[in-house]
């Protein structure tokens, strides 16, 4: 048996990217130790560490798993809808971008690295600024709740300023969500025009 006596115990417990418990990083002392705040800091320090490793791990683990399902992203590749995915929220950090995507709206992955990069390069103008929240928060809750989101109606912009109107759609799947985007700007201003004729 390993007798470790112990007087005096600081620890912070660590936690996995999705909440889980992973472990404690500690300090044990065989005599009275208050611990000072440097010391509780540079724990503090070193859990927070341990827990941006441990999210880019997972984070690498999913993309090296989503990489080896070559027919899958062989698919994804080439069909004419623009598809994105995202690690699982909170982080919901950019995966994989579909040729049809970065063909349609021009950003590539270093311009959208998380959801709210994306939120932010493509709600810029007012009109579609002053959407940007409310949209965001019904799109999060729906995945939260139902574990998909059902065609929404959105207007986007893409890198070099057009604006697109477009269907988002969304589910889980596996450890990633899963996102598309169906171009709806020539059905909408055949509706507009047929408005205004009438």
């Amino acid at each position: 048996d390993i007798k470790l006596n112990m007087i005096s115990y600081l620890g912070f417990p660590i936690s996995l990217p999705g909440g889980e418990p992973f472990g404690t990083i500690c300090v044990l002392d065989n005599k009275e130790n208050p611990y000072s705040i440097d010391a509780i800091n540079l724990m503090e320090k070193m859990r927070d560490f341990i827990e941006i490793q441990l999210s880019l791990i997972e984070e690498n683990r999913i993309q090296r798993q989503f990489a080896s399902e070559s027919l899958l992203r062989k698919i994804l590749d080439n069909i004419p809808t623009a598809i994105a995915c995202f690690t699982p929220l909170p982080e919901a950090r950019t995966i994989y971008l579909n040729k049809h995507f970065i063909d349609r709206f021009g950003y590539t992955i270093k311009d959208i690295p998380t959801v709210d990069q994306w939120f932010a390069l493509v709600y810029q103008d007012d009109h579609l600024t002053s959407r940007n929240q409310e949209w965001k928060v019904k799109f999060e809750q729906e995945l939260r709740v139902h574990g998909r989101v059902e065609s929404m109606e959105s207007r986007v912009m893409s890198k070099e300023g057009s604006v697109f109107d477009v269907l988002i759609s969304a589910i889980v799947f596996k450890d990633m969500i899963l996102t598309s985007l169906v171009d709806i700007t020539n059905r909408k201003q055949l509706e507009n025009k047929l408005k205004e004729s009438e």
